[in-house]
């Protein structure tokens, strides 16, 4: 029998060994919310600027999301932990919501 998923692993490999975080599945109202917040881009944005906040909508979400860090260090070689995840890149954040939640795959039947 096929079971939910808890959540999902994002790994991140660099040159002295691989950093794993764990992200907990978001109920529906909190995915509605995040893909709301999404696609609210003023119209007047330029193309950079919508780009910007998506990026930042994305790394929000995957701060909500975010339940443990593990074998991930900051600059001063201090282990990167949930009260601390500000130090993680904001791409690397942005990159793994993408990723699981804003690419759906598609099967076309003919």
């Amino acid at each position: 029998m096929a079971k939910i998923p808890s959540g999902t692993t994002v790994s991140i490999s660099l040159p002295d060994g691989t950093a794993s975080m764990k992200l907990r599945e978001p109920g529906i109202e909190e995915l509605n919310i995040y893909q709301a917040e999404k696609f609210n881009v003023p119209e007047t944005a330029t193309p950079a600027e919508g780009m910007a906040h998506v990026k930042a909508v994305q790394a929000a979400f995957f701060d909500k999301l975010l339940v443990s860090v593990e074998g991930l260090e900051g600059a001063d070689d201090k282990p990167i932990t949930l009260e601390n995840k500000h130090l993680i890149p904001a791409d690397w954040k942005s990159e793994a919501i993408f990723r699981r939640f804003d690419r759906t795959p598609v099967s076309i039947k003919n």
